[in-house]
């Protein structure tokens, strides 16, 4: 949160200074070459100087020609178009005194979301896709952490620490044989600098998952722990009494699983994205609009646990990609998909293809015989 004190005059002799308080997760408008409106994506300190990171939000007369449509045309008074944050331009660095006001407006993630049918609404989000600006529902996109892990700072006068904690779960079999596996579970302080988390002395062994153990019961306890840590403790720093919070955040090898989506035989086995695992090398795949988000996901899991028959349960989270029930991790604040390491393969084996074509086609008849053969 940032204050900023605004100055007043009445009657050209009675001044008084309004203190305004911004947020994350605010829409604002602030001076440019003309007025702009954005939202607060972070509140950084740079030289000493406060600054807003704020993702660019559009007016209708900014949008490409292509994309101003007579519907949009006629929503025009009550609606404007995020940015996306991937695009050039999209982010920008905007001064304190450049923010002239905030503005209320509400992101439509469901048509359920809107409370105020005249304030202004988001519906759609503008992004560029194979050279051609595109535009998708503003339900394919990540929430803000301060919609998702919102971390309230203590009322309290005391130094406030807060802790990113990786969690990794390590599931590897010894001797490449099933009856000896051992899944290893450790962490490490994701606020350490890089070449300090590289070092074995600063990861965290919990402990040993044996082959038959499962690891919601081996975990419960950690995550028990974590959910006190988000609210906040007293803890003694170098000799001060401070608050320490903590946030989890997932570098997972098992990833799929941690997420609650099934493994990679599935028809939809990658926990990043929507995709079918015979379309995975496709080069032109619409990564923004087949992401998995987490919203959409919780109202697939509660789709599932609808089910009137476990047959049922199990034939919609096949057609999902999904597990029968959401993980133990979904008890802590996270966004399920994004604070898991992201699957690269369909990404980079789209690649190989390409060069591999290329290859081919540079070789002679023979060859491409031979190549083929061998």
């Amino acid at each position: 949160m940032v204050n900023t004190a605004i100055s007043k005059k009445f009657n050209h002799s009675n001044w008084f200074m309004l203190i305004v308080s911004y947020n994350c997760g605010d829409f604002v408008v602030y001076r440019e070459s003309s007025n702009k409106i954005g939202r607060i994506l972070a509140i950084v300190e740079e030289d000493g100087k406060l600054k807003l990171i704020i993702q660019r939000v559009l007016k209708f007369i900014e949008l490409p020609g292509n994309l101003q449509s007579n519907a949009r045309k006629e929503r025009r008074a009550n609606e404007v178009w995020l940015f996306d944050r991937t695009m050039e331009d999209a982010v920008v660095d905007v001064e304190l005194q450049s923010i002239t006001r905030q503005v209320a407006i509400t992101i439509l993630y469901t048509e359920d979301s809107i409370n105020d049918q005249s304030s202004v609404v988001i519906r759609e989000i503008l992004y560029k896709h194979q050279g051609h600006w595109k535009i998708r529902n503003v339900a394919y996109s990540y929430y803000h952490p301060s919609e998702f892990a919102p971390l309230e700072e203590p009322d309290t006068s005391l130094p406030v620490y807060k802790l990113y904690i990786d969690l990794y779960y390590d599931d590897f079999g010894t001797f490449r044989n099933v009856y000896h596996s051992l899944g290893g579970v450790y962490i490490q302080i994701g606020n350490l600098p890089f070449d300090k988390r590289k070092q074995l002395k600063n990861h965290f062994m919990l402990g040993f998952i044996p082959f038959g153990g499962y690891f919601e019961e081996f975990i419960a306890p950690f995550v028990t722990e974590i959910k006190t840590l988000e609210n906040g403790i007293t803890m003694d720093v170098q000799g001060t009494k401070s608050i320490v919070l903590g946030d989890i955040i997932a570098d997972l090898p098992q990833g799929n699983d941690l997420v609650g989506v099934k493994r990679y035989s599935a028809t939809r086995g990658c926990h990043t994205c929507n995709v079918t695992k015979d379309s995975w090398t496709s080069n032109n795949i619409d990564l923004l609009l087949m992401s998995r988000y987490h919203h959409l996901t919780d109202c697939q899991f509660e789709e599932i646990s609808a089910a009137p028959t476990m047959t049922r349960c199990k034939e919609i989270a096949a057609e999902y990609g999904l597990c029968t029930k959401p993980p133990i991790l979904d008890n802590l604040k996270r966004e399920r998909h994004l604070q898991s390491p992201h699957d690269v393969y369909h990404a980079t084996a789209g690649k190989v293809l390409r060069f591999l074509r290329i290859t081919i086609d540079a070789l002679s008849p023979e060859g491409k015989s031979a190549f083929i053969l061998s």
